[in-house]
């Protein structure tokens, strides 16, 4: 009787929780196909954790999860990119208006032009709302490297989105 209430229990959060995991990993990877595995490797690594992790926090540890292993793929050799330009299956919300649609295009393609990391820092930072020291956790990396990656990823937006013209 326990199993199948843990059972239903990892199913109600799976259907609650698995849309907006999806989106957490398409803005950290920048492609709907990759954000996919990530999400579901990130459900298998939870439901063998999911009586380990309090019910409130397992929303958060499967974020975490997808975090770190974006960062595990993007640092093997063997990871083959596809522009996020190249992978629009769907998008992220709808906009109401053609330029709402303008700016998130260019603000993706901006984005998916950062190195991983440096592409997992601004997400974290300005979309999750995340402390340095919460960043530089998840990424198990210093906080000192989690302020350059995000001064430079700022200024690499700036170059590409024209706000800033490279210094001379």
């Amino acid at each position: 009787m326990e199993i199948a209430r843990d059972a239903a229990t990892f199913d109600q959060f799976v259907r609650r929780c698995r849309a907006s995991l999806r989106l957490n990993a398409a803005a950290i990877c920048g492609e709907w196909h990759a954000a996919d595995d990530l999400v579901q490797e990130a459900l298998v690594i939870l439901h063998r954790r999911w009586h380990d992790i309090q019910p409130e926090a397992r929303e958060a540890y499967a974020r975490t999860v997808i975090t770190r292993l974006n960062a595990q793929v993007h640092a093997s050799a063997s990871w083959r990119r596809e522009s996020l330009s190249e992978v629009r299956s769907e998008p992220a919300t709808l906009p109401s208006e053609e330029d709402d649609i303008t700016v998130r295009l260019m603000l993706e393609d901006a984005l998916s032009s950062l190195p991983a990391r440096q592409r997992n820092a601004v997400y974290l930072r300005y979309w999750q709302g995340w402390s340095t020291g919460q960043i530089a956790l998840a990424l198990q990396t210093p906080g000192g490297t989690v302020r350059s990656d995000l001064a430079r990823a700022i200024a690499q937006l700036r170059r590409v989105l024209s706000l800033n013209p490279p210094a001379k």
